[in-house]
Formats: C-alpha cells, sequence, structure tokens
C-alpha cells in the first residue's frame, strides 16, 4: 500500500487515487493526479507527509519539490498512465458501476424467482 496525503483536505488515506475517506474526493485532473502521485511515500518520508497534510489543512499549498512533479508529468505521457488516468474518469466509473448493479439485481431476481418457482412445486405436489 502507498501512504498518501489528500490534496483537497490533507488527510492521511493510502494509495494515491483512492477517494479521500474524509472528503470522499478524487484526483481526475492531470495536474491534480500528478500532485497526488507527488504527495506518497514514494518520494517523502511519512513524517514529510504528515508535513505536508498539515500545510494543506491550513489552507497552504505545499512546497512540492520540483523535479519530482515535472518528472511524474513526464512519467504520465506514457500508456499505462494515460490507461489509469482513463481508467480514473468519474463517467466510467459510474458506467462501471450501474452495471455491476444491474448484475446484481438480475441475479437477484433470478434467486427469488427460483424460490418461488421451488415453493410453487412444493405446494402443487
Amino acid at each position: 500500500m502507498t501512504a498518501a496525503v489528500c490534496i483537497y483536505c490533507g488527510t492521511s488515506k493510502f494509495g494515491a487515487f483512492t477517494p479521500c475517506t474524509e472528503c470522499n474526493r478524487s484526483p481526475t485532473e492531470r495536474s491534480d493526479l500528478v500532485r497526488s502521485l507527488a504527495l506518497t511515500d514514494h518520494n517523502y518520508t511519512v513524517d514529510a507527509l504528515s508535513e505536508f497534510g498539515r500545510q494543506i489543512k491550513n489552507g497552504q499549498a505545499p512546497q512540492i519539490v520540483a523535479g519530482i512533479e515535472s518528472g511524474i508529468s513526464s512519467a504520465m505521457d506514457g500508456p499505462m498512465m494515460a490507461e489509469m488516468a482513463m481508467m480514473l474518469d468519474p463517467a466510467r466509473i459510474e458506467a462501471s458501476q450501474r452495471r455491476e448493479r444491474n448484475i446484481i439485481v438480475a441475479l437477484m431476481v433470478a434467486i427469488v424467482l427460483g424460490i418461488a418457482w421451488a415453493l410453487y412445486r412444493f405446494v402443487v405436489t
């Protein structure tokens, strides 16, 4: 797991792209993705991340080493990062969740119908 800091509220969290447990926000814009990746334990110590979180909570912009952000930004031009950014698109996430809900409802209906059919057969015989 990757220790990270929410770039919006400064709360500690696991994973740069995971929704924050405090403000429920997750990065979607390129600049926010870069900043979120920068504020992880891959780049800073846990103590430094705690300080960044405190700064964000106090309304200050954390002073991230320029080379870290530029390196991450360059890496984002690669195909893997482009795919990750696409997967984090809120519209794609909502569509995926909608499909999952539809599958669950269909399975529940099938189970209820199966139980109803079994009860009917039991009562009729």
